[in-house]
């Protein structure tokens, strides 16, 4: 798969960016191509409609790389978790909604704000490991943008069921995700199959 990018900017700022996105974009692609592991739809939870699970339907947030549909803003809660090193909320442009992030720190100390859905539009890639979970009691999974493969977060199921708890959600990335009036403004990558 060979992006291809539709930024028409010949300033320096504009060729900059233009190579940023295309290497996350082939950087990802190239893992999940060439690592040879599993890579499943996630299952998109009856909260969507059969139109926007075929991508019809504009999402509130979208992936920051592409502008693929991603969450709606109903779809987001709270799954507030000891791990976290700090929480905040975030006012949402345009709507009168704040929301709650949590910010996380990973075994390479790389740092993330997230903010927890119960259903999204992405693809769970590889298997589930239980291993420097953030939420404890369950295991997590890398989630891509369906469209484009960036990096958008990770699934959480529950790995003993407990009626009490929330069974599986989401935890995106906030920074790689957009809101679609600021997305209207943008112009995104569109892959381009080179092999057909």
């Amino acid at each position: 798969m060979m992006l291809k990018p539709h930024i028409h900017n010949s300033s320096s700022a504009g060729k900059w960016l233009r190579a940023v996105l295309l290497y996350g974009a082939v950087y990802a692609v190239g893992q999940a191509f060439f690592s040879g592991a599993r890579c499943d739809t996630v299952n998109i939870t009856q909260h969507q409609s059969a139109a926007t699970k075929k991508g019809s339907i504009r999402s509130d947030y979208v992936c920051s790389q592409c502008g693929h549909g991603i969450v709606d803003l109903d779809g987001i809660i709270f799954v507030p978790t000891k791990k976290a090193t700090s929480t905040f909320n975030h006012t949402v442009s345009g709507v009168d909604r704040r929301l709650i992030l949590q910010h996380f720190v990973n075994p390479q100390h790389h740092h993330f704000d997230l903010v927890t859905a119960s259903s999204a539009n992405v693809l769970g890639y590889g298997d589930f490991h239980h291993e420097h979970t953030w939420w404890p009691g369950y295991q997590w999974q890398i989630a891509l943008c369906p469209h484009c493969n960036r990096h958008l977060g990770w699934i959480f199921e529950l790995v003993s069921p407990n009626e009490d708890a929330v069974q599986s959600f989401f935890g995106l990335i906030f920074s790689n995700l957009l809101h679609n009036a600021t997305a209207d403004n943008m112009v995104f990558m569109q892959p381009q199959n080179v092999f057909m």
